[in-house]
C-alpha cells in the first residue's frame, strides 16, 4: 500500500462524506421501526444472558449514538452560541454511553 492509495483511503473519513453517509442510510426509519429495535432488544438481552459484556456494549454503544444522532439532527445543530440545548444533549448523551461502554467492558466484572 503507498502513499496515494493510503490518502485516498482516508479521505472516506471526511465529516461531509460522514454525514452524507448517515443520510443516506436514513436513521430515522430504522430508529423508529419497531421490528428493528425488537431485533437490537432481543439481541441484547440474548448478550446480557450469554455474558457477552462487549457484544452487550457494542450493541448499546451502536444503537445509543445513532439514537442520539438522530435526536440531535432533528433538533438542529447550529453553532450559534456555547449554550445550545442540542449540543449540550449531544455532549452529555455520548458522555453516558461512553460510560456505560466503558462500565460494561472494563470495570463490570462477573
Amino acid at each position: 500500500m503507498n502513499t496515494e492509495s493510503f490518502i485516498e483511503l482516508l479521505q472516506n473519513f471526511k465529516s461531509d462524506r460522514i454525514i452524507e453517509t448517515l443520510e443516506q442510510l436514513n436513521l430515522d426509519a430504522w430508529i423508529h421501526n419497531p421490528w428493528f429495535l425488537g431485533g437490537v432488544g432481543v439481541f441484547a438481552l440474548i448478550a446480557l444472558f450469554m455474558k457477552w459484556r462487549l457484544l452487550l456494549a457494542t450493541v448499546v454503544g451502536i444503537v445509543g449514538m445513532a439514537g442520539l444522532l438522530l435526536y440531535t439532527l432533528e433538533q438542529g445543530t447550529e453553532l450559534t452560541s456555547l449554550g445550545n440545548q442540542s449540543l449540550i444533549i449531544f455532549i452529555g448523551g455520548g458522555l453516558l454511553i461512553a460510560i456505560i461502554f466503558i462500565y460494561l467492558v472494563v470495570i463490570k466484572s462477573d
